[in-house]
């Protein structure tokens, strides 16, 4: 893993910690999504378009079809985030709702055969970091029990894994798919990523918008919600769209998505340990031996020789999208780069 790599990770790992503390601490419902994301439309998308040299709406529909998936997933996502805090505590939502997607992401891409294959050692980093994050919610080893993770709260946080899954592999395809396109020749992968994130952002807030505008008890909430905290919100909203810009900036380095989701896990010691601090929930040994078996996971995935090497060729001369295709000024050697 190259050390931009890394910082583009650990940076957006701390940003994620971040909004959901902030979302956490105000105890706001679905509607808190919108607002979040009122400033990302005005800042990121409005400049983005304008300043992009790509032809947005001459895009191919199957880009448009992987973003339109990519934002259901992450509505999906939200609706399920914000009844989960609602009711748990983030050192126990926080860390299975990351780990469950570790797997299913793994299964999926490994199923469909979508980029590079994995190694068994990435694999068993991976299934590390999984049990560590199902170990750290527990209050004592000697009490953890299956019941815990079969209730209506553990079905929210399934929910959330799933639309974290299925969000993180339709954004890869749709970043594929734009820098396949003959309108991406020669535009560098940090505006394209840039690009897709305006188009994205667009999409999810409207989408976000059309479920609160057909929900009336979520219509009734929308003057409280903004007046309370609409500025905390939005504040937090520009540390998601941060957060996610930095993941799919890093995509552009990684040969397999899998390895997004095993290093945003990075995220989840700070979650700890900043909800220990600032929400004042109880630190436990479990959460401690989860937090070290989630590096040890990590430090097994980043290691050399997990990925073949794939250059970027020179010149993309077919819109074909290839699952070995690499944008211009991306990654020339990647030795398993584990970036996200």
């Amino acid at each position: 893993m190259t050390i931009a790599a890394f910082i583009l990770i650990l940076l957006s790992a701390l940003l994620h910690v971040t909004w959901n503390l902030v979302v956490k601490a105000s105890r706001t419902g679905f509607v808190s999504y919108g607002v979040m994301g009122i400033p990302n439309v005005f800042l990121w998308a409005a400049g983005i378009f304008c300043v992009t040299p790509v032809a947005i709406l001459q895009l191919p529909w199957p880009f448009w079809a992987s973003a339109l998936c990519a934002v259901t997933a992450d509505a999906l996502y939200g609706l399920a985030l914000f009844s989960a805090y609602k009711r748990m505590d983030m050192s126990i939502a926080y860390p299975i709702m990351r780990s469950l997607p570790i797997l299913f992401t793994m299964i999926i891409t490994s199923c469909l055969h979508l980029g590079s294959a994995l190694s068994v050692r990435a694999m068993a980093g991976m299934v590390i970091v999984f049990l560590g994050c199902v170990l750290m919610p527990q209050a004592k080893f000697s009490g953890i029990k299956w019941s815990d993770y079969v209730n209506r709260n553990m079905f929210m946080v399934l929910l959330i894994a799933l639309g974290t899954t299925f969000y993180t592999i339709f954004d890869s395809q749709a970043l594929k798919v734009l820098g396949g396109t003959a309108a991406a020749q020669g535009v560098s992968a940090p505006m394209l990523s840039l690009t897709y994130y305006g188009v994205r952002a667009v999409l999810l807030n409207a989408e976000i918008w059309g479920i609160v505008a057909l929900t009336p008890s979520f219509r009734a909430t929308v003057p409280e919600c903004l007046r309370k905290h609409g500025w905390k919100l939005m504040g937090a909203g520009l540390c998601a769209s941060g957060t996610y810009i930095l993941v799919l900036i890093a995509m552009n380095f990684v040969t397999n998505v899998s390895y997004v989701q095993v290093f945003r896990q990075m995220a989840l010691p700070f979650s700890v340990f900043a909800a220990v601090l600032f929400l004042k929930e109880k630190a436990t040994w479990p959460k401690f031996v989860g937090v070290s078996l989630i590096l040890l996971g990590l430090i097994l995935t980043a290691l050399p020789g997990n990925a073949s090497p794939v250059s970027a060729p020179p010149q993309v001369k077919s819109l074909e999208v290839t699952e070995e295709m690499l944008w211009e000024e991306s990654v020339h050697s990647v030795n398993g780069e584990v970036l996200k």
